[in-house]
């Protein structure tokens, strides 16, 4: 169930996956527990995915405080990692207030106590599993009925997560202002379908403190500002999540067919200021800035899910039946933080290296690749 949790979090950015059909039946599971109580785990067990999704969202903007000169430009490509702390690897689900009415169905942890349970990026060795349990006689612990009972998703036990990779271009549009845009032309492939768009503005402050114009300041300043937009939808097509037909309850298979969809949603934005000293090919430099992002996954459509009816006046008591959701999954990630930068960049020519360490509330690590021609007028590398 890892696996099939994490590819279906990358189906979602790009990265195509025939295992959505598997994940969607996982996600059914914990449904079975309830639409609320389904949806705190699933977003405990993922956050810190998310989290570096979200905050690498806000990476690659600079690798200079410089700004192009008059038609000077660059084309980069970064790529992210997200160092995983021992904080990120468990959550603890007593703090999820889940339901504990003992009339409805409710979620048992087996094999564990609850405080330590593994996120996506924790233990890949784990002993808990989830019994749903309904209680049909509130005063007779004895009439507790299993609904169903299925382990809890191990983790991927590694040190690094993987952020969303960037591609920039930045142009230099004079008075010591640079323009950078994301744009990323709308990808369809088969029920796929993803867009990226973002822009940013590199303003020099040097300019404005050191006015002398026949020389060199010391360090360069600027201000930056960068927003990026993500957006993705995978519709299930043929994989969509089937019921048993022989269930009452269970629509017609068209209605699964032509709803069933995921989406994927990303926005960050950063301001702040970056400082950058060059040393012939070496640039060093460090900034600070306010960083806001904003995730989510949704499953969208109308989902069956296989319950045990608990209704003693029934006639179908204790028999199987299909309760239809609709819109069952929503995973969210929202960051609001202050974070420092501190990286290298090497330039050979028009190529361009750099590494940075972005420190905040989620750490991340980027390697970015350019080209970079940094004025045209007048004419300089």
């Amino acid at each position: 169930m890892k696996l099939k949790i994490y590819s279906l979090a990358f189906l979602m950015v790009g990265i195509f996956s025939y295992q959505t059909a598997h994940a969607q039946a996982d996600a059914a599971q914990f449904l079975k527990a309830g639409k609320e109580d389904g949806n705190k785990l699933i977003n405990a067990y993922l956050k810190p995915l998310f989290d570096g999704f979200g905050a690498s969202l806000n990476n690659g903007w600079y690798n200079t405080a410089r700004p192009h000169g008059i038609l000077g430009f660059d084309v980069s490509f970064t790529l992210n990692l997200v160092p995983i702390s021992e904080s990120q690897k468990t959550f603890d689900a007593t703090t999820l207030n889940l339901n504990s009415d003992l009339s409805k169905p409710r979620m048992v942890l087996v094999g564990s106590n609850g405080t330590s349970i593994p996120t996506i990026y924790g233990d890949d060795k784990t002993s808990t599993s989830i019994k749903v349990v309904q209680r049909f006689n509130a005063s007779d612990p004895a009439s507790d009925s299993v609904i169903t009972s299925f382990p809890f998703p191990p983790g991927l036990n590694q040190p690094y997560g993987v952020g969303l990779p960037t591609i920039q271009a930045a142009v230099g549009v004079g008075f010591g202002t640079e323009v950078m845009l994301r744009i990323t032309p709308k990808l369809t492939a088969d029920n796929f379908k993803a867009g990226m768009f973002g822009f940013g503005v590199k303003h020099s402050i040097s300019q404005w403190i050191w006015t002398d114009k026949e020389k060199k300041p010391p360090i360069d300043i600027s201000g930056i500002f960068g927003y990026s937009s993500l957006n993705a939808e995978f519709s299930m097509g043929d994989n969509y999540l089937k019921p048993d037909s022989t269930y009452p309850g269970a629509l017609p298979d068209a209605d699964y067919k032509s709803s069933q969809k995921m989406t994927f949603t990303g926005n960050g934005m950063m301001i702040g200021a970056v400082v950058s000293k060059k040393l012939a090919f070496l640039t060093v430099y460090v900034g600070g800035n306010y960083n806001t992002s904003k995730v989510s996954l949704k499953m969208e459509g109308k989902y069956p899910v296989t319950f045990i009816e608990t209704d003693v006046a029934s006639t179908n008591f204790g028999k199987r039946k299909i309760i239809n959701f609709d819109d069952p999954i929503n995973i969210e990630s929202s960051l609001n933080y202050f974070r420092g930068t501190a990286g290298v960049r090497i330039k050979l020519l028009i190529l361009t290296i750099n590494g940075e360490y972005n420190i905040g509330k989620v750490n991340t690590i980027s390697v970015g690749l350019g080209i970079n021609l940094q004025s045209i007028k007048p004419f300089k590398l």
